[in-house]
């Protein structure tokens, strides 16, 4: 956590109001309460990028792990959370991992802005993972060209170390595989895990 506040903007000071309309029920899905309405979302709180200016810098990020925070905001499909993990013969690690399946891959990506020289991290799969006969690919891009690909099975964890010296965006993907290497059937899944993650 950085020592930095988010100024509140007048906007979130406002008192809540409430909306008019039904909620819907069970079995209305074919009757939308606003049927000629768009859909939309409620945000609240601000992005990460928004709040901390100064985005990853050497400065606020010596000495000690990366968490989900400091990662660009994923996408709204991804589910990545910050918890403790098993992997293999760790135990109990702070980590941060997202489900992995047939429709899912992880990605997650760091913006180090050209001011890093390297980022070391551990991959693996959660011990509590529904399958664990698949393997998953991380692959590794620095502004978005592939600069390494490892295979990770269950019950392994891999150290990473990447050279990132003129590197601005850092992305890793986590896709899964059965064992002939192609896209696992529906009923199989993982979990994908990161974590001892630092930029130096």
């Amino acid at each position: 956590p950085s020592s930095h506040h988010c100024p509140v903007p007048d906007r979130l000071q406002q008192p809540a109001r409430r909306l008019q309309g039904r909620l819907p029920h069970h079995g209305d899905e074919h009757h939308r309460p606003f049927p000629h309405a768009h859909p939309y979302s409620v945000r609240v709180g601000l992005r990460h990028s928004q709040c901390y200016r100064d985005g990853l810098t050497p400065e606020n990020s010596k000495g000690r792990e990366l968490r989900l925070s400091d990662f660009q905001e994923p996408s709204a499909t991804s589910d990545w959370q910050e918890k403790r993990y098993d992997v293999a013969s760790t135990t109990n690690i702070m980590g941060i991992g997202t489900n992995l399946d047939w429709q899912n891959k992880g990605e997650i990506e760091l913006r180090l802005a050209n001011k890093f020289q390297k980022v070391t991290f551990t991959a693996g799969q959660a011990n509590d993972a529904k399958s664990s006969d698949l393997i998953m690919r991380v692959a590794i891009f620095a502004d978005s060209k592939e600069i390494e690909t490892v295979d990770v099975p269950f019950n392994d964890a891999h150290a990473f170390e990447v050279k990132a010296a003129n590197v601005n965006a850092l992305k890793i993907t986590l896709t899964p595989l059965d064992q002939k290497q192609e896209v696992p059937v529906y009923t199989q899944s993982t979990t994908g895990v990161i974590f001892n993650v630092k930029a130096e």
